[in-house]
């Protein structure tokens, strides 16, 4: 029993923080969504809310604007259009060093990351940035099917910053959009 204990410690301290379910679902209207008239005006957040410490978990969220190039099951159609962009647009990619797996199916990390936790799972990008990237669109949007994954122009601060870069966008892929999005920013291991 106390070995166990022992291998379980890192575990329970690598965030220094305890947690307590509150609720289940966050709803968030959307600001616009401009991507198709299918696209759904009520954006819910699965974020539960958890109590770390004396901290809310929504304390540790942070609301972006995602700017969404395309959204599609098929990784190989985004990787085409990321790559198409880059040379268009002249936006830079950054991978994190993922790929896709076609036995999960997935965007995962390589199976010798340095990261041993999520080595050969998806670790999501969710830092303001504006690089071209494929994502799980289910990190940003739940509403979504869990296989659909996003190619991601950039997360941006503000409405603006993102509407800029989707202009920009536009001009090559005409269903491009900005997503508001509450992205977790607390400890993931």
């Amino acid at each position: 029993m106390r070995l166990i204990l022992l291998c379980l410690l890192p575990f329970l301290f690598a965030c220094n923080s305890s947690t307590t379910k509150l609720d289940d679902q966050k709803v968030v209207m959307a600001d616009t969504l401009s991507k198709s008239d299918s696209q759904l005006d009520t954006i819910v957040y699965n974020n539960e809310d958890t109590l770390v410490g004396n901290e809310s978990i929504t304390s540790q969220t942070a609301t972006y604007f995602v700017v969404i190039v395309d959204t599609s099951k098929n990784y190989f159609l985004l990787r085409e259009k990321m790559f198409r962009l880059n040379k268009l647009a002249g936006l830079k990619i950054d991978t994190m060093s993922r790929y896709y797996d076609v036995k999960k199916p997935g965007i995962i990390l390589p199976l010798d990351s340095d990261d041993e936790i999520y080595a050969g799972e998806y670790y999501p990008r969710r830092y303001p940035s504006s690089f071209l990237s494929l994502e799980h669109f289910g990190f940003y949007y739940s509403l979504t099917n869990e296989n659909t994954m996003a190619l991601v122009a950039g997360i941006c601060e503000t409405k603006v910053s993102a509407d800029s870069t989707m202009l920009k966008i536009k001009q090559y892929e005409k269903g491009a959009f900005v997503l508001k999005s509450d992205i977790y920013m607390g400890c993931m291991h």
